[in-house]
């Protein structure tokens, strides 16, 4: 019986053309303005990760030129506004200590709940990008002068942060998390945060676990939650 005849076209062959490489198109993503921030419970090296990815920006070619990098640190933001609401930052003027981080947290808890808005970190930190930008460029803020630049925020801490910079700044914001084993963490913060002789105390251990577990995840819906 002879085959059945159809109308259908031939397949078309595979199209030809340079090969797409994953290098090659991450470069034709790279926009002149680009938003990243780092999240990582503490411990885990979110500022370390910060100081990577502007190295590493600080090499890509984009648009003739070289990326224009900022690191943008949310503590900054947070004691800008203590200072100006009057609040004490002695706590926090010396040695980084378990005492000093947690009158951090205590404060970025205050400075959310004063504005009532969980993303306040997160504007404060905008406003700095518009300020910086318009320094860089010496037009009035909002001005884009086309100059590739990368702002990286150190760190976030709430959830509401996130979803406020994904809308703003859409398609040019990414979100890097940073991960790392509890344990892990929870050894590099007593190293860090105490000295020699009290880092073995079962008081100070119990202490840094914690603040890990609030640092995660804080009772309060205007805390911290990192995880």
């Amino acid at each position: 019986m002879p085959a059945a005849k159809t109308d259908r076209p031939a397949p078309s062959p595979p199209a030809t053309g340079p090969r797409v490489t994953s290098q090659s198109f991450l470069t034709d993503k790279l926009a002149n303005e680009l938003f990243i921030a780092v999240v990582g419970p503490g411990g885990s090296g979110a500022g370390q990760a910060a100081k990577i990815l502007k190295e590493f920006l600080e090499t890509q070619a984009v648009g003739g030129g070289t990326y224009e990098v900022h690191i943008l640190k949310a503590s900054d933001e947070i004691k800008a506004w203590a200072r100006i609401n009057g609040k004490d930052l002695s706590p926090v003027a010396g040695r980084k200590t378990l005492d000093s981080v947690v009158h951090m947290q205590n404060l970025g808890d205050e400075m959310r709940l004063s504005f009532r808005d969980n993303a306040a970190v997160a504007r404060a930190v905008m406003a700095r990008i518009r300020a910086k930008r318009a320094a860089a460029s010496g037009r009035p803020e909002g001005e884009i002068d086309g100059k590739p630049r990368a702002y990286i925020i150190d760190s976030l801490r709430h959830p509401a942060e996130a979803h406020l910079l994904r809308r703003v700044y859409q398609d040019a914001f990414t979100l890097v998390g940073v991960v790392c084993d509890d344990g892990v963490r929870h050894g590099r913060l007593v190293r860090e945060l105490f000295d020699f002789n009290d880092r073995g105390r079962l008081e100070n251990r119990e202490r840094v676990t914690a603040f890990m577990v609030r640092d995660a995840d804080a009772p309060e819906s205007h805390g911290q939650h990192v995880v």
